[in-house]
């Protein structure tokens, strides 16, 4: 009989029939002794050059077609004559989820302190028990005593046996990428603590992450890494409603007047804090938006398949997840329920965050925004209500909040609905590659499917054309209040660009979402994100869109980072520590790590050259007398009133006389300057601020309402 990797032949020989074995060709292989020939080796997944045994390469899935067989061994304290042997098994078949009739324990005890000898065989499919038992691999003794109801002292062993087995001369199943490539050990077997087609799937204990099952807090030593995420994701949430409390009690009017005995005795300070103006917040904000939106880029990064990055690149992958707010990532919910959530689920709770967060937003607005503190408010009736409700709308912070928010939460409503039409064959079965409990083409399949046709239209195209609409709107409009509900979709840009942001949520769209769905698994899906920022970044370079050049630059490296990142996707397609030994794992991530970082070091040296050039014209930049010493302003003629008023263009002069007011302040301590982003309550009282006012400065007399400010 031929041994495995080498197949029978018949020769003839003087009339006589001799039977001898010959080696399996190149790129075929026999797993299986005494066959008459050698099975084809699959194209990818596969280890071909080891031809005697089927060796499933790591981050790959074959479908078994054995049973599950587990051998676990362990001693325990006591004597055999006292073990009870029921509540042993009823705890082991509990913790191994072994159900009967499928699955068998056959429990062999030797005397001496009791030696267990637990065989486990599981007939059912998709068989946790494996899964399971790895677990008790890494299990301290305590943790064991506690799982099988005895007191266990050592001797701890686990084994199984991970061979696929298959009927001699047929064709290989073809090997399927896992969705979660940590989940899949090199041999074929499931990493601890997954289980199911294509190892998908998490035992009890364990929750679901981006990548691979997490063990629940409390289980196995997690319980000090689990209290740190929450800690600090409960200090986050802390900080994150403090500053949204203090951005909405921010009066819209702006500070009120700096007194000269502030002048005098805050000094230097206060000149710092006078060129902080808002279009320095603007910049500030428009900064921010391209680190997030950069970073939200990066989490596709950590999701292509065929990718090995070295280890210190992907754990530096694994920190931008969070930014996508995929709230079960990162919150053990199914360890808190008898059942893992099922795709279903998630996908319901998902598309209704935006109901959330603007329920949330409108409540904390309705008790923070200082506009709606009026008396009427405080009455005890439906009218009171109404008031308030238009105190909280009319309010630029509630809008810009609001906003802000789903920018944050866009790559979430769209990555979850396009998940739903993500499947993968396994058995000649469509399975869902984010959920193999969902069966692609049933029917609830169909109803997801239907809902999330519908998300996609809301959320992923129908909010960038709301963006746009506004934009549009605000561009052809002197509407002032509405200009500053979204200011922070149109301050960042030039006036002939005002369609920018709508597009930025595009390009946000195709590299978080679509880029997961084209031709996953292949090279053409990292030639295709390539081909989108290199689009996007020649783009971006032709038509200069930022207001500020420090914005410009620094979007422009972030787009040539991201270039750069999914050419080095190509060299690490398929890579493996061993086709380069010369080259160290550690310098190749930290390489790629250094080159991920260029945006967010423009964003740094911007914000520290900001603060340095601010720090050297609060000391240098000050209006004297002949004498040398400073102009100490009088308060305006009107009580309450301002020494200035800047008038401008509402479509494109906001930034210029942000500027001007900002040096004004710095020039002339204690100057009180009425600028309408920072000062305006109300468009119908404008013309008596006019009246409050010593001087009006306009930088156009050419539109309606500049005009109409001179007549007063």
């Amino acid at each position: 009989m031929c041994q495995a990797g080498w197949h029978g032949t018949t020769a003839n020989l003087t009339g006589l029939s001799l039977r001898s074995c010959e080696p399996c060709a190149p790129n075929t292989l026999q797993p299986r002794p005494g066959q008459t020939a050698c099975i084809p080796c699959p194209e990818q997944g596969i280890d071909c050059a080891v031809q005697d045994r089927l060796l499933v390469r790591r981050g790959w899935y074959v479908p078994r077609q054995s049973p599950t067989n587990v051998t676990i061994s362990l001693t325990a304290a006591g004597s055999v004559d006292g073990f009870d042997k029921y509540i042993y098994e009823t705890n082991l078949r509990s913790h191994l989820q072994c159900t009967q009739p499928s699955c068998t324990v056959d429990l062999t005890l030797s005397a001496g302190s009791v030696h267990v000898l637990a065989e486990v065989s599981d007939r059912q499919p998709n068989s946790p028990v494996a899964a399971a038992a790895a677990t008790m691999r890494t299990a301290s003794l305590s943790e064991l005593s506690t799982i099988l109801g005895t007191e266990v002292e050592g001797g701890v062993a686990v084994s199984n046996d991970t061979s696929l087995n298959f009927d001699g001369d047929v064709e290989l199943p073809s090997p399927v990428r896992c969705p979660k490539p940590q989940g899949c050990l090199e041999g074929g077997s499931c990493a601890s603590g997954h289980f199911g087609p294509l190892c998908g799937l998490c035992i009890r204990g364990y929750t679901q992450g981006s990548s691979r099952c997490y063990p629940c807090p409390g289980m196995q030593g997690s319980g000090k890494a689990a209290a740190g995420t929450m800690i600090t994701l409960g200090v986050v949430a802390v900080m994150s409603l403090v500053v949204a409390v203090l951005y909405l009690r921010r009066s819209p009017s702006g500070p009120r007047h700096t007194t000269i005995s502030k002048v005098v005795r805050n000094g230097g300070f206060a000149r710092l804090r006078a060129l902080i103006g808002p279009s320095t917040l603007n910049t500030a904000a428009t900064l921010l938006k391209i680190a997030i939106g950069h970073a939200q880029c990066m989490t596709s990064f950590g999701r292509f398949e065929r990718v090995s990055w070295p280890p210190m690149f992907r754990k530096f992958l694994e920190l931008f997840d969070n930014l996508t707010l995929e709230v079960f990532e990162f919150l053990p919910v199914d360890c808190a329920l008898d059942e893992p959530l099922t795709f279903q689920h998630k996908l319901v709770v998902t598309l209704f965050v935006p109901l959330i967060t603007a329920v949330l937003v409108t409540g904390l607005a309705s008790v923070t925004v200082p506009s709606v503190a009026a008396p009427e408010v405080r009455q005890s009736t439906a009218a009171a209500a109404h008031v308030l409700w238009q105190g909280v709308v009319a309010s630029p912070q509630f809008w810009t909040l609001l906003i802000w928010l789903l920018l944050l939460e866009y790559p979430l409503l769209c990555r979850a609905p396009l998940a739903t039409f993500d499947c993968v064959s396994v058995n000649s079965e469509s399975l869902l590659r984010s959920d193999v409990r969902v069966s692609c083409g049933t029917a609830s399949w169909r109803g997801l499917a239907g809902l999330s046709g519908v998300a996609v239209l809301v959320y992923c195209i129908g909010l960038p054309l709301i963006f746009l609409i506004a934009a549009y709107r605000c561009h052809m409009s002197d509407d002032l209040q509405a200009r500053q509900k979204i200011t922070l979709l149109v301050t960042s840009y030039r006036d002939g660009v005002w369609f920018w942001e709508g597009l930025e949520l595009v390009r946000k769209f195709i590299l978080t979402s679509v880029i997961l769905q084209v031709f996953p698994g292949s090279k053409l899906q990292i030639w295709f994100g390539a081909a989108v920022c290199m689009m996007s970044l020649v783009y971006h370079v032709a038509r200069q869109p930022y207001a500020k050049r420090t914005s410009q630059r620094t979007q422009s490296a972030a787009l040539t980072q991201l270039a750069l990142t999914y050419l080095a996707a190509l060299l690490f397609f398929e890579w493996t520590p061993e086709e380069d030994i010369s080259v160290s794992e550690h310098l190749l991530g930290g390489g790629l790590i250094a080159v991920n970082l260029i945006c967010f070091l423009f964003i740094f040296v911007a914000a520290s050259a900001g603060v340095v050039g601010m720090a050297v014209k609060s000391q240098e930049l000050v209006a004297t007398l002949s004498n040398g010493r400073p102009i100490i302003m009088q308060p305006p003629a009107a009580s309450d009133g301002y020494h200035i008023f800047l008038s401008h263009c509402w479509t494109h002069g906001q930034d210029a006389m942000s500027t001007v007011k900002s040096m004004l302040r710095l020039l002339l301590p204690g100057v009180e300057c009425f600028l309408d982003v920072d000062n305006l309550k109300s468009i119908s009282e404008l013309e008596e601020y006019v009246n409050q006012t010593d001087l009006v400065c306009s930088s156009s007399l050419m539109t309606r309402n500049a005009r109409h400010q001179a007549t007063f």
